[in-house]
């Protein structure tokens, strides 16, 4: 789910989910300890089609009766964030977390520089 999602990080699922809608970003079982997140882009009467945001490939249908639950809530350290159904909002927000952070980074790496050419 990169860019939204990177690995490791930690979200809050709601486990009582009723309605799946198209652009919802759901949680299911691919083996017994594997759990996988991705985007809901079709729905039929027992089966869901999905995909992962960064892959470029569809999945194969998933049954509804797997999901485990519905992303509800990203964390961010001590931000959180619900996410939206609409991708290109949710692409958005992760860029513009990107940006900062790819900014944030070369900012610490300037000075840890600085303070090594001048210490003694």
């Amino acid at each position: 789910m990169y860019p939204l999602l990177r690995p490791g990080q930690r979200v809050v699922l709601d486990l009582h989910h009723t309605d799946i809608k198209k652009g919802d970003v759901v949680a299911f079982f691919v083996s017994p300890e594997l759990v996988v997140l991705h985007r809901v882009l079709a729905i039929d009467e027992d089966t869901l089609i999905c995909k992962g945001d960064s892959n470029s490939f569809v999945d194969a249908p998933v049954a509804k009766d797997t999901i485990y639950g519905v992303l509800n809530m990203v964390r961010l350290g001590a931000a959180e964030w619900k996410p939206a159904a609409d991708y290109q909002k949710s692409f958005y927000w992760t860029s513009l977390y990107s940006s900062y952070a790819q900014r944030r980074k070369k900012l610490l790496f300037l000075a840890y520089r600085v303070k090594r050419l001048f210490s003694f």
